[in-house]
């Protein structure tokens, strides 16, 4: 994890450190359905680098999820659980000469915070962890005047949290609105 971090900050350090480095940033809501997290909603910022490094940008995002848990209230047993995720990805937009279509790929870094609680059993549990994953993307952008609608979809490896997500992968289709 160490290792992921450092180089992660080696590159962003280097980023800020160039000289005359003009960027075009992007922010918007989204909403988001993970296979196994089920729905969210969040917001995303959206970094490009048009005269440095054409073609090459960050994307930053913060979901928040809504996980079903199991019904147990006939039982006197209530379960309460929360899912969020930041993710930080490096992104390469292709080149297209279809205006108003621009497809991307990329990879990156999931921290996702995982909890539950239950309550009404004779051992009441209250558990959070915490978890850094990886992400690979592809996605496409729809740039119109004054918004950017997009389409993504993310592959975490690792990243979600065994006892409340069932597996260590999870597929996120993520769409929103971008704004200049």
């Amino acid at each position: 994890m160490g290792r992921k971090l450092v180089v992660l900050g080696g590159f962003f350090m280097f980023l800020l450190g160039t000289g005359n480095l003009e960027a075009q940033v992007r922010i918007g809501p989204q909403a988001s359905y993970g296979n196994d997290a089920d729905f969210g909603i969040g917001a995303r910022a959206m970094i490009d680098f048009p005269t440095m490094l054409p073609g090459l940008g960050l994307i930053g995002s913060f979901d928040y999820f809504f996980p079903s848990a199991v019904d147990l209230s006939g039982f006197g047993v209530d379960i309460s659980t929360n899912y969020w995720e930041i993710n930080a990805n490096l992104f390469y937009s292709f080149p297209v000469n279809t205006p108003g279509f621009e497809p991307y790929v990329g990879g990156g870094l999931n921290f996702a915070n995982a909890s539950v609680d239950l309550t009404g059993t004779p051992v009441e549990l209250d558990d959070t962890q915490s978890e850094i994953g990886f992400n690979l993307l592809f996605g496409f952008l729809f740039p119109v005047t004054g918004l950017s609608p997009f389409v993504e979809v993310r592959i975490e490896l690792g990243g979600d949290e065994d006892f409340l997500i069932r597996g260590d992968n999870q597929v996120v289709v993520t769409g929103g609105l971008l704004f200049p």
